[in-house]
């Protein structure tokens, strides 16, 4: 299923291993299909821009209770 992702969570990429928080969620319309696009940044503030397409690439970091 579908990951509910959520501003402020942390995610991590899986090929990469990079961190990143998710800065804002956006749903854009083409007209015929919504694309949830992810704004993502990592401490350095490298800004990366996500479709939801390509968002299986990251996956949640779970806080340790």
């Amino acid at each position: 299923g579908e990951i509910e992702m959520k501003v402020g969570d942390n995610i991590r990429n899986i090929h990469t291993d990079k961190d990143y928080t998710i800065i804002s969620i956006d749903n854009i319309s083409d007209g015929n299909n919504n694309v949830i696009v992810y704004e993502i940044a990592n401490e350095k503030f490298d800004y990366h821009r996500v479709s939801s397409k390509y968002i299986h690439h990251y996956q949640l970091i779970l806080e340790e209770e």
